[in-house]
């Protein structure tokens, strides 16, 4: 796997990252605990060695109205005491004049006649590290003290050989066992990411084998991991959606498939009666005009079919003018109004002038589909009332026609290309294409349209349009794609 490679890999970044924070926190946390440690080793040893110089201090002080202080000062130096009885122990005391002269050592020093460098006179205690007389580090404490009889300096020194061992035993200890932990942080990092990736695999796995034929499978959400439900949730929303969109083409296939056959079954009807003896003219002439007309309605569905394609693939093109709704309608009631007035229909319309930025052609379409389809599902004397008005920066235009309610499972499906509702379907000739061009117009157009049951005779459909479209570029039409 080269270096690239690596790095797309979100489990080997996840595991590369752990060993890095792996790596600093363990670094960090040695050198803590080490700086932690001695300074503990060490201010155990100066407390101790304090605890010595305020002992001879006190004694001192005892001695200091005595005559004799200077001969119980030899006495000290030759008193064997512990650890302080043995030559070069490791642990010395010494006082010592302003003068810088050595007034007693302790038997561990007077033994092998060495003395502890003389320091700096210092009323409070000085701490430093030397090396011993025996060549081994030496921890040596200094300190004055002003007695009556003067001022004199006391010293003592402990060895840190057996401090020091120790910190090189810790600090040893924390190398050796840094490779140690760290190949087994990165096996069980690796293991753990693994492990939680399994369902991730699965998932990738499932969708590998998605087909259009187990369309319906979905992820068990609750089977996995919690970070990758939402990931899981989405994609069975997803399946849904292209379960929904591949039974929608199916649909329109199949009735697209229909539409189409049907004209074509009367064409080849026609052809094959007029073929099967001989005709006069005006038979011929007649069959001729007959297929003419399936001809034009199989061209009218074809149209409208690829007017709804083009609109769903985002080619739908718009020719934006300022234009005035109402004269629209009005235009659209003129060519219907001798066939609603066959039935005993009648329109009317509400509502004065209202100018919006809109395709004049498309719109008249939109509302011709829309008056087409209140007379076809009208009853007989019903009406038609046309409201146009305008609220919140929005043209409305609420249509209510007589008749039989839109049942609520309908009202969304009544959109839908080729649907048709059962009861109308046989007694009403149409496409089913009318009410779909109608909305893809006006959602192209930045609106909406509603459907609703004033009464259980009555159906509104309310169509909503922007008083003004986005502004464009000169020239420039609505929904069609740039290109560089």
């Amino acid at each position: 796997m080269d270096r690239h490679s690596f790095f797309t890999s979100i489990k080997s970044r996840l595991i590369f990252l752990y060993l890095i924070i792996f790596l600093i926190s363990y670094i960090g946390l040695s050198i803590f605990l080490y700086n932690k440690l001695r300074d503990t080793v060490i201010s155990s040893v100066d407390n101790h060695l304090y605890t010595e110089v305020q002992l001879l201090a006190n004694l001192l002080n005892v001695k200091e109205g005595n005559e004799y202080l200077k001969f119980d000062l030899r006495k000290l130096g030759k008193a064997e005491v512990g650890k302080y009885a043995v030559s070069l122990s490791g642990h010395y005391y010494q006082i010592v004049s302003p003068e810088g002269i050595i007034i007693a050592r302790s038997p561990s020093l007077l033994i092998t006649d060495v003395s502890l460098p003389v320091m700096p006179e210092s009323l409070n205690p000085s701490y430093t590290i030397i090396e011993g007389p025996d060549g081994s580090p030496l921890r040596l404490i200094t300190q004055s003290f002003r007695l009556k009889t003067g001022t004199i300096i006391i010293q003592a020194g402990g060895t840190s050989r057996k401090s020091y061992r120790f910190l090189s035993t810790f600090r040893n200890t924390m190398l050796i066992a840094f490779p140690v932990v760290f190949v087994f942080s990165w096996i069980g990092i690796t293991i753990i990411t693994g492990w939680s990736f399994n369902n991730l695999d699965i998932f990738l796995r499932k969708i590998g084998e998605v087909t259009e034929k187990n369309l319906n499978e979905r992820i068990e959400e609750g089977m996995i991991d919690k970070e990758f439900r939402p990931l899981a949730s989405n994609f069975n929303i997803m399946m849904d959606r292209i379960g929904d969109a591949f039974s929608q083409r199916i649909k329109f296939l199949s009735n697209t498939s229909h539409e189409l056959k049907t004209p074509i079954t009367i064409i080849k009807s026609y052809c094959d009666i007029t073929l099967r003896r001989q005709r006069t003219p005006s038979m011929y002439k007649d069959t001729l005009y007959r297929i003419a007309e399936t001809v034009d309605k199989m061209n009218d569905t074809i149209s409208k079919i690829l007017r709804i394609s083009r609109s769903e693939a985002g080619l739908f093109l718009l020719r934006p003018l300022n234009i005035d709704l109402r004269k629209i309608i009005t235009r659209v009631i003129k060519l219907y109004k001798p066939y609603a007035s066959t039935l005993g229909i009648m329109i009317t319309v509400k509502g004065g002038p209202l100018k919006i930025l809109g395709d004049k052609e498309k719109l008249t379409e939109t509302f011709t589909n829309l008056i087409d389809n209140a007379i076809k599902y009208n009853k007989l004397g019903g009406t038609i009332d046309i409201d146009i008005a305008a609220k919140n920066g929005e043209a409305i235009v609420t249509m209510t026609n007589t008749g039989t309610a839109i049942p609520h499972t309908e009202k969304e499906k009544i959109f839908e290309r080729f649907y048709r509702i059962e009861t109308a379907a046989s007694s009403v000739h149409g496409s089913g294409l009318g009410l779909s061009i109608a909305k893809s117009i006006i959602e192209a157009h930045g609106g909406r349209i509603e459907v609703k049951n004033t009464s259980e005779k009555e159906n509104s459909f309310i169509v909503y349009l922007k008083n003004e479209l986005p502004k464009m570029a000169k020239n420039e039409r609505i929904g069609e794609k740039k290109t560089s």
